[in-house]
């Protein structure tokens, strides 16, 4: 962020991502005050199946994102469980 001169309370950019979908990188950015969202597809099936499909396509690494995602999310529940690491 310090490279773009991104500050956290920057109105213009906000970053996001796929519901479900690397949710390490949007808790990292929210808890360092970032506008970051999730994008969830709405609508027909038919309408946005072929954009879901693109992406799978573009991100051939989804799978390795998806484990690395799994094993955050278990880190993260251990921490709050036993209280080793504070969240916003």
């Amino acid at each position: 962020m310090k490279e773009f001169n991104i500050k956290s309370d920057d109105e213009i950019v906000s970053f996001a991502t796929l519901f479900g979908m690397c949710d390490y990188i949007t808790f990292t950015l929210a808890a360092a005050k970032f506008n970051s969202y999730k994008l969830m597809p709405y609508g027909p099936l038919e309408s946005f199946l072929p954009y879901l499909a693109r992406r799978a396509q573009d991100n051939r690494a989804i799978f390795k994102k998806a484990e690395k995602d799994r094993l955050l999310m278990y880190k993260a529940l251990r921490d709050r469980l036993f209280k080793t690491q504070q969240w916003c």
